[in-house]
């Protein structure tokens, strides 16, 4: 079989549940811009886009895509650095994340997802033992710290934890000896504990997770919306459109929390369904990525299904009340232009790589 079809069959329909369950989640926020299709047109419109990029990736040389690689991290640096710029920088919601061109608006930290991947997955393909020094190891993670850093500064807590979590996995399948890895933790652990201590709204975040109801209006707010929706489905939903908590009750219901309205409308059927398309995702990523061959390729996979299979966990924790709340969308399904594309063209770099056979069935560890 194709090793890319599972992939294509799986995109497909996460991204036809996206499109309907924007309409459905959206149509009532959407109403005060003059339509209840406003969202769901627009992301009609992100979705065409996101596919023109993936079949652009799909059909693009992969040595050309390496080649490129660390051009793509130095522009999305530029980029992030771009957001501090006053009058190209846009603030939304007291944070610094997203550039405007015109009517055009596009969020860096979305991108430097994919660029993290690419960039380390180039580096990384360089040579047969990419990480035997300590020179090789510190400049892969300044480069990882660093993106994250700025990021950070957005601020956005949770976009630069999954770089470094992503960044600090592919390392470690690289080769990553524990006498580098080790020292790490203790000094992730303490940066993490600092960021929060030293940032009060991160640390009612902390609280309101502890007990969203000492602040039911405030803080707690959308964990406990987003646990009533999911409490209200039970098994089967109140069925497609009939949800109550979009009808503002849970803000933007149609980006973060839309697993929120799907475990309402669709119950716990609907949920299922879809932790079995990501499960069904990884698998199969994890499974080309153990038969690469190409060091850079194989890299890349592993990376970036590492990317979408923690990026849906982090999400479905949150709206599960299982961790606290971040600004982390359900890839593929959430509304959004910048995430949704860039994570179909890394699915078009993934069905490049699946769509060549020659690549597969030999030692991993062989050099590019």
């Amino acid at each position: 079989m194709d090793s890319s079809r599972p992939f294509k069959i799986i995109i497909s329909l996460l991204l036809g549940i996206s499109v309907v369950m924007v309409l459905s989640a959206s149509a009532m926020s959407a109403s005060k811009y003059g339509s209840a299709y406003f969202f769901f047109y627009r992301q009609l419109i992100w979705v065409a886009i996101g596919l023109v990029g993936l079949l652009t990736a799909y059909k693009i040389d992969l040595n050309y895509i390496k080649k490129i690689s660390p051009y793509a991290v130095l522009l999305v640096v530029g980029l992030l650095l771009a957001v501090f710029i006053p009058g190209l920088g846009v603030v939304r919601n007291g944070a610094r994340r997203w550039i405007s061109f015109g009517a055009v608006g596009i969020q860096p930290s979305e991108l430097s997802k994919l660029a993290m991947v690419l960039g380390i997955a180039w580096y990384l393909s360089r040579n047969k033992n990419p990480l035997d020094t300590f020179k090789k190891v510190a400049i892969a993670y300044a480069g990882i710290i660093s993106l994250a850093g700025i990021i950070i500064l957005e601020p956005d807590f949770g976009t630069s934890s999954l770089i470094c979590v992503v960044g600090g996995l592919m390392l470690f399948v690289a080769g990553l000896k524990y006498r580098y890895f080790l020292p790490v933790v203790p000094l992730g652990l303490v940066a993490v504990y600092v960021l929060i201590i030293d940032s009060p709204y991160r640390m009612a975040r902390i609280v309101a997770f502890l007990n969203p109801w000492e602040d039911p209006k405030g803080k707690g707010y959308h964990i406990i919306q987003s646990m009533i929706a999911l409490g209200q489905g039970g098994l089967c939903g109140t069925g497609l459109g009939e949800g109550r908590q979009k009808l503002s009750f849970l803000p933007e219901a149609h980006t973060d929390f839309i697993l929120a309205i799907i475990g309402q409308e669709l119950g716990f059927v609907g949920i299922l369904f879809i932790l079995g398309l990501f499960v069904a995702f990884s698998y199969f990523g994890y499974r080309l990525y153990t038969r690469l061959n190409d060091a850079f390729c194989a890299y890349f996979v592993f990376g970036f299904i590492t990317l979408v299979t923690l990026q849906a966990i982090f999400n479905i924790a949150v709206v599960s009340g299982t961790i606290p709340t971040k600004g982390i969308a359900l890839p593929f399904v959430s509304f959004g232009g910048s995430g949704l594309i860039t994570l179909l063209i890394g699915v078009g770099i993934v069905l490049n790589i699946a769509s060549h056979p020659e690549l597969c069935d030999k030692n991993i560890n062989s050099n590019s």
